[in-house]
């Protein structure tokens, strides 16, 4: 049968220390539809999970290399990745449209925070940035970038 597929939408809140340009995500909210849920505490640690991958893709996580191609992001020092405190609480809403193409109305689950959250946070990075009349089109967005 034809496959299925989970769909969400994320919105993030950050804020912008126009000083360091740290961004700081406040709160993120998250409406999704997995299909018929069969273990609700299950999807919401997956939700989570999947959200604070993204944020850290958007925010911390950076690969450098040097010019002979050598990475230079070799240990958790130079490879940031967010701890308890960067993550925000996050909202989860469910949406059950069952699936006409599984047994039991279920679709996919465990992608969706990774897909959306980095999209969510560069969008609320650059509605935050409005004002400056500029945009970032990249990540992850640095404090530099900010400031730059």
């Amino acid at each position: 049968p034809p496959g299925t597929f989970s769909n969400a939408t994320h919105a993030a809140f950050v804020t912008i220390d126009p000083g360091t340009g740290e961004i700081r995500t406040r709160s993120f909210m998250v409406v999704e539809d997995c299909g018929v849920i069969i273990n609700p505490l299950v999807v919401d640690g997956q939700v989570r999970g999947g959200v604070a991958q993204g944020i850290a893709c958007a925010l911390y996580e950076k690969i450098t290399f040097d010019a002979e191609g050598q990475p230079t992001t070799t240990n958790l020092m130079d490879y940031l990745v967010p701890t308890a405190t960067e993550i925000p609480p996050i909202e989860i809403h469910h949406l059950e449209t069952p699936s006409l193409f599984s047994e039991n109305g279920s679709k996919g689950m465990g992608e969706g925070g990774t897909i959306g959250a980095p999209a969510a946070v560069l969008n609320a990075v650059n509605d935050a940035l409005a004002h400056a009349g500029v945009e970032i089109d990249h990540i992850p967005v640095l404090p530099e970038d900010v400031l730059r």
